[in-house]
């Protein structure tokens, strides 16, 4: 399983997976996983065989970035680790399965990356990954619209290329019991639907409490385009891990988010062994 600890940083993170079947019997010793900046208190996890992601080439990327060096203090601890499994079970791999864990193995995969931090106040400042993951798909969608470049009538050359700016996405139909914005397509007829499938033009999915505040967010090919398979991010915190997940799947799931969330839920909270105080801060 990749599990690194880095520094705190903004972005977007693209993490790839390469499974084989060497690694379906390994079995990890406990993770001490951060439950905040302060890096004071953590929860011991035990994760089984199986769900990690054998990723050493992104393994071997963050040796090149940070080396041996001890993380630089300067900086809150941040954590970061990906987990695979097949729907709807949540299965690990095995050797029976680990076909369906390759690129094109099969439909039922699903990448789960949980970032540590998600939601605190940390030195007088308040922090709410849930609500940055939506602001920054809104971000996408009103102010990086554009009709993609491609081969063929009518954009065959660079000077086709138009953009809108948005003050704000379009607000499309609810489905699944979701609120959802994004593109109304209707507005930009240059945008053919094998043309639909750029970040600024997906779906953004969401749902919020009595009161207001965010409790998911499902960022997904917009449903009107043609062009490939169809996926989702589906994004939510998990509180006893106070962690940031954000779940790939392809979009014909979309309908059971609520199943996804819950069995992620249980799955996540089934590895914790222990709650304590961090060893490295000797509290």
């Amino acid at each position: 399983m990749l599990v690194r600890n880095c520094l705190c940083f903004a972005g977007l993170i693209l993490l790839t997976t390469s499974c084989s079947g060497a690694d379906v019997q390994r079995t990890d010793a406990p993770i001490a996983w951060i439950l905040g900046r302060s890096g004071k208190d953590h929860v011991s996890l035990q994760i089984p065989a199986g769900f990690e992601s054998a990723d050493r080439a992104a393994q071997a990327m963050n040796h090149a970035v940070y080396g041996d060096q001890p993380p630089d203090t300067r900086y809150p601890p941040h954590q970061e680790m990906l987990l695979t499994a097949l729907w709807p079970g949540l299965e690990p791999q095995t050797i029976a399965n680990r076909a369906e864990f390759n690129i094109g193995g099969g439909g039922r995969l699903m990448m789960a990356l949980l970032q540590s931090s998600a939601v605190e106040t940390f030195e007088n400042k308040d922090y709410n990954a849930l609500q940055a993951a939506y602001d920054v798909a809104v971000k996408f969608s009103t102010e990086m619209l554009c009709v993609p470049l491609a081969m063929g009538p009518p954009y065959t050359t660079f000077d086709k290329h138009p953009c809108y700016k948005r003050a704000q996405p379009d607000v499309k139909s609810p489905q699944f019991g979701l609120q959802r914005v994004g593109v109304d397509f209707s507005k930009y007829p240059d945008m053919m639907g094998r043309l639909r499938y750029s970040l600024a033009q997906n779906d953004i999915y969401y749902a919020r409490d009595s009161e207001g505040q965010l409790q998911i967010v499902i960022w997904c090919t917009a449903e009107e385009s043609e062009a490939g398979v169809p996926q989702c991010k589906q994004i939510f915190v998990n509180k006893k891990l106070n962690a940031l997940v954000s779940v790939g799947y392809r979009r014909v799931y979309l309908q059971d988010w609520q199943r996804i969330r819950a069995a992620w839920e249980q799955l996540l909270d089934s590895f914790i062994v222990d709650v304590g105080p961090s060893p490295e801060k000797g509290a």
